[in-house]
């Protein structure tokens, strides 16, 4: 039986991914001076208004004006910049900063005596993989995901390196896939780009379809559909030249399915952007995917779901669940391999992958797009993992 999977991605200008980039550019500003700084900070955009709230507590205070050129500084990476039509750019910023202290009940339960660190919050979240490589390489992600992304990063470096005049970065993918007897084929893609008011939206569909669909098509021609055209809609509800946060607002965190598996996996609900590691939302998710790459990359299965579940104040696990299609290897015995080769702890994770190590590790960056995206990051090496019998 034939069916249909999609996943969606959205490009560095989205105004949530903007809000995501504003909120861990604060947090690498407090973990450049001081890597155990405690961070929680939230960001809304709309119009030119972009207001942050939240608790910080850290050894080191900035400036409203510190933060401030931190602010300007993440809207104009992501796009925004003085030749961008949009009302929202960084020269043209309305900002109000609302900063308090962590609650000194949650601090009481993350530090703890002789350097560790408790859980600082409770929740479940999850990790996935799946080796693709007999179809294509997706770096173990789910391909329709895999490729809604290779869309937007195509078309966002165009527009970095100047290829792309009068069209920005606030822009969306989505990619629809059929999937029959082991088969599967790329069916429909959908772009959507914001865009300068001097091109109609003929001359942005074709300009698009031109420089960016055509390129991933043949770069992915071994699933493209041999008896028939892949469907393309380009700016389906016609001209997009209001975008931005003047034209929609944005939120930190209202992307993480963007920010994951692109609807192939479930989602604890937790948020990433803003949050230093000792909130395990960030940094057990990102153990967990490390995990479940880990064991499909090692061969013990093809596709891969750890759930790691924390409660606030606590140092290790509550519990540890994994999923899998291992024909060779129970659940049971992949949760020992699990807890034979990782130090789930917080401190355990931070430690591990680097998460407050300032050489390796750049959030707002991590922020600008899907978190598992980038083989650069710790999180996406394989480790070698020891059997357990």
């Amino acid at each position: 039986m034939k069916k249909y999977l999609s996943s969606e991605y959205v490009g560095i200008g989205h105004p949530d991914k903007v809000a995501d980039q504003i909120s861990d550019s604060i947090l690498d500003l407090y973990l450049d001076n001081h890597p155990n700084s405690r961070v929680a900070v939230e960001t809304l955009v709309s119009g030119n208004k972009v207001i942050i709230a939240g608790e910080i507590s850290s050894q080191v205070n900035h400036t409203y004006e510190e933060l401030r050129r931190t602010i300007k500084q993440a809207v104009s990476n992501a796009g925004y910049s003085e030749d961008n039509p949009c009302y929202f750019r960084e020269n043209n910023l309305d900002i109000d900063i609302f900063l308090k202290p962590q609650s000194p009940n949650i601090n009481a339960g993350v530090e703890k005596d002789g350097g560790d660190i408790g859980a600082g919050d409770q929740g479940i979240m999850f990790g996935y993989a799946v080796d693709n490589s007999e179809i294509i390489d997706s770096n173990y992600l789910p391909i329709p995901y895999f490729i809604a992304a290779t869309i937007l990063n195509d078309l966002n470096e165009k527009i970095k390196s100047g290829k792309l005049e009068g069209i920005y970065t606030d822009n969306k993918s989505q990619v629809c896939c059929s999937y029959s007897n082991g088969d599967l084929l790329i069916e429909k893609i959908i772009l959507s780009s914001f865009h300068n008011s001097y091109y109609n939206v003929e001359e942005v569909r074709n300009l698009l379809k031109r420089e960016v669909i055509d390129g991933v098509l043949e770069r992915f021609k071994l699933i493209v559909p041999k008896d028939k055209d892949v469907e393309i809609l380009i700016n389906s509800a016609g001209p997009f030249w209001v975008g931005g946060p003047e034209a929609d607002a944005g939120l930190t965190g209202r992307k993480i399915i963007v920010d994951t598996y692109g609807g192939f996996a479930p989602h604890g609900g937790g948020a990433f952007s803003g949050k230093d590691p000792s909130k395990v939302d960030r940094s057990a998710a990102y153990m967990a995917r490390h995990i479940a790459k880990s064991l499909v990359g090692c061969g013990f299965a093809t596709e891969v779901l750890v759930q790691l579940s924390y409660a606030i104040g606590h140092t290790q696990p509550f519990s540890i669940h994994v999923k899998s299609d291992s024909k060779y290897w129970t659940d049971a015995h992949l949760i020992e391999i699990v807890k034979s080769n990782f130090d789930l702890s917080p401190k355990g994770i931070i430690d591990y992958l680097g998460l407050t190590d300032r050489k390796i590790i750049e959030y707002r960056k991590i922020a600008s797009g899907g978190h598992f995206i980038s083989p650069e990051v710790p999180w996406e090496r394989i480790k070698s993992l020891n059997n357990i019998i």
